[in-house]
């Protein structure tokens, strides 16, 4: 399997549990969706470890799943620092304003937030919308 579709499952912090657990065996993933499955910084946190594993993917969808740059992908970013081939990460959430520009995301991230982020994942673009 290199391109694996789970978004809109309704996953929920038990099922990035679990699909944490299958991740390890899926090394060869590519492109992985997990948009629209609401599992928020729990699952986040959960499922970081596993995403590490994923040196090979090129394309990360994490949008809709209830998660802010401080709480839900701070867990992430160490694991997005060793996927080397990542060249998309897509960050989305209905409820959070585009960052950018900084002046105008009424302080929900800080330049700080924002470098830490783009630091993890050098080579990525980072779409927020």
């Amino acid at each position: 399997i290199t391109d694996l579709n789970l978004s809109e499952n309704g996953l929920g912090p038990a099922g990035a549990a679990a699909l944490s657990a299958a991740l390890g065996c899926l090394t060869c993933v590519v492109e992985l969706d997990l948009s629209s499955n609401s599992f928020g910084a729990a699952g986040a946190a959960v499922i970081a470890p596993a995403l590490a594993a994923l040196t090979r993917m090129t394309d990360l969808d994490l949008g809709y799943n209830d998660l802010s740059l401080r709480a839900g992908y701070e867990p992430l970013l160490p694991s997005l620092a060793s996927m080397p081939a990542l060249q998309s990460l897509f960050l989305r959430e209905e409820a959070t304003p585009l960052p950018f520009p900084a002046n105008n995301n009424r302080g929900r991230y800080s330049e700080a937030d924002l470098l830490r982020l783009r630091t993890a994942a050098p080579r990525a673009v980072i779409s927020w919308a």
